[in-house]
């Protein structure tokens, strides 16, 4: 799939939106829809609101595409994997903060994906299952062949796999526990960011959050995603009024740290779709996120 945009032209009535993308297309139907359920489908200019909506023939389809460049050569980059678990079907590695999860259109050669091009010595061709923002570190999942990709992005779908995030935000969180019920979109100002709040075409979105530790101006959190929407953690927090320390996009506060956002996914647990066993992954705190919580202890922020 590309990563520029792709345009369809609908030859005929359609009674669903995705049925018509995966017949015009080489999509299959659960990326489709978290495609769509993402907001990166749009229908004559306007955001897709759901999968079953009717197209008529001459509607015009556009995917903004968030999967790399199937056009662009992807090549082998030799780099020290760490690998959290591995068998036939999946792979699942640690990606570090300031690492892309594949290349964008700008042709990067050392993602994440190309990395395990590497490592496979071509004996297997991975495949993206999710993403994770180039600034946020953690554990992320990929397929070895399509019949994992498919029922693992089915499990994403509907929503059988349970992620949690370390999160250090700005200022002092004054409850033990919170949950964040507030629908997402993608701005109309900046199509790089998204947004929280009653906006037309908005998805429901629910993250749920724990204190881990406070101090006076900083927050250490335990975030756990109901949904997994574009940026969620992110957004939601700056809704709050809590933003990630050095989000590029959502904290004004930025410092020069090497170490982008402090967003960590560091914990999944699934049933593997192929022998019906549970694989729980549990990472420890970056070293960054270590420092950081000193360097706030010692100057008593």
């Amino acid at each position: 799939m590309s990563n520029s945009n792709k345009t369809i032209q609908a030859q005929q009535d359609y009674k669903r939106l995705d049925k018509c993308l995966v017949d015009n297309s080489d999509l299959n139907r659960s990326l489709v829809n978290k495609l769509i359920d993402d907001q990166l489908v749009l229908v004559n200019d306007i955001v897709a609101k759901k999968a079953g909506m009717n197209i008529n023939c001459g509607d015009t389809i556009t995917i903004l595409s968030s999967e790399p460049n199937e056009t662009i050569e992807i090549k082998p980059y030799k780099y020290q994997l760490d690998i959290k678990y591995e068998d036939e079907h999946i792979i699942i590695v640690y990606k570090p903060s300031g690492m892309l999860s594949h290349p964008t259109q700008y042709n990067e050669q050392e993602s994440m994906l190309n990395a395990l091009y590497y490592y496979s010595k071509a004996t297997w061709i991975p495949l993206i299952v999710h993403r994770l923002d180039k600034d946020t570190s953690g554990l992320i999942i990929f397929a070895k062949h399509k019949e994992a990709q498919d029922k693992m992005l089915e499990m994403f779908a509907n929503r059988t796999i349970t992620k949690k995030y370390y999160a250090l935000v700005h200022k002092k969180l004054t409850k033990e526990h919170i949950m964040i019920n507030v629908p997402i979109s993608r701005s109309s100002d900046n199509k790089m960011k998204m947004v929280a709040g009653e906006f037309k075409n908005a998805k429901q979105s629910l993250t749920e959050a724990w204190t881990i530790q406070t101090w006076n101006k900083y927050s250490l959190l335990d975030v756990l995603l109901h949904t997994g929407r574009t940026h969620q953690i992110r957004v939601h927090m700056k809704y709050i009024n809590h933003p990630i320390i050095n989000d590029p996009l959502y904290s004004s506060d930025r410092s020069d740290n090497l170490y982008h956002q402090y967003l960590m996914a560091y914990y999944l647990k699934f049933i593997n779709p192929f022998d019906q066993k549970q694989i729980e992954i549990e990472i420890d705190m970056d070293q960054e996120f270590k420092d950081m919580i000193k360097e706030i202890e010692a100057n008593n922020f």
